[in-house]
């Protein structure tokens, strides 16, 4: 701080003295008005001031808002990927066949499974905000917005969850692919860094090939910019349509295995 009144002090001096000497070789002043009218001239340059705008609303725990609200996105989805090892093994143990030969409906089983799916992925959330705002003082913004995002999302996991574990043969499987499946959609939708220092295909691409973008969007417009939940109705209707194809997708597949008594 003394450095630099020191240097700022000696700057003007040393312009002072420039700014005389040129008027005085070139305007034919005396040395007296010289002085006056470098004086003038000197202080009018620096004579300025820097004025802060901030836009929108920050807090100091906003700092940390995108890394939580990015790990809760893809561990929601990870979690949820590599739960469907569940499915698995107890199609492969035919668990599942035999249970649908008695009274209980393939549905009522899909259903079942699928809100366990769901309760673990919004357990998952539920800890990392809470855990995020007393820690870290993340201020969440609109508690519609979040609690409307990862009721949706929990949606989307617990039908992705039952969509893999139909798919897949082996309880293995469900880790060897859901990881590197969920990294990468959480990669290319935002959940690592923010979209917006990647490329306009990329930021392109993640909005049709993920529902972490928008998940996340949804999120840290209500934390930074305070948006509301109307403002972000487009954020909210492509995760519910995630959801639907996802679960109508899950549905059929995971709902024939079992009839079938697919291993």
């Amino acid at each position: 701080l003394v450095r630099s009144a020191v240097s700022d002090a000696v700057g003007s001096e040393v312009a002072l003295v420039t700014v005389g000497a040129v008027l005085r070789s070139t305007a034919g002043l005396d040395p007296d008005a010289a002085a006056d009218l470098a004086g003038q001239a000197v202080g009018a340059t620096t004579d300025s001031r820097v004025e802060v705008t901030t836009v929108g609303t920050q807090s100091e725990g906003d700092n940390y808002a995108f890394a939580a609200a990015g790990q809760m996105i893809l561990f929601m989805f990870i979690n949820s990927l590599t739960a469907g090892a569940g499915f698995i093994e107890m199609r492969r143990r035919g668990i599942l066949s035999r249970a649908a030969a008695g009274p209980v409906d393939a549905g009522d089983m899909l259903l079942g499974l699928g809100a366990s799916r769901f309760l673990i992925a919004v357990s998952l959330a539920v800890v990392v905000t809470v855990m995020a705002a007393l820690v870290y003082g993340v201020q969440w913004g609109s508690i519609l917005v979040l609690g409307g995002v990862i009721l949706l999302f929990g949606v989307v996991c617990a039908a992705a969850s039952a969509l893999l574990g139909a798919v897949l043969k082996e309880p293995d499987a469900s880790v060897s692919v859901g990881i590197p499946v969920g990294l990468s959609m959480a990669a290319l939708g935002g959940c690592m860094f923010p979209l917006f220092l990647a490329p306009e295909p990329i930021q392109v691409a993640s909005k049709i090939l993920t529902p972490h973008s928008w998940a996340l969007d949804a999120i840290l417009s209500s934390t930074y910019d305070g948006d509301t939940i109307l403002d972000l109705w487009a954020n909210f209707a492509v995760l519910a349509l995630w959801a639907t194809v996802l679960l109508v997708l899950a549905w059929r597949l995971a709902g024939r295995s079992i009839r079938n008594g697919s291993r």
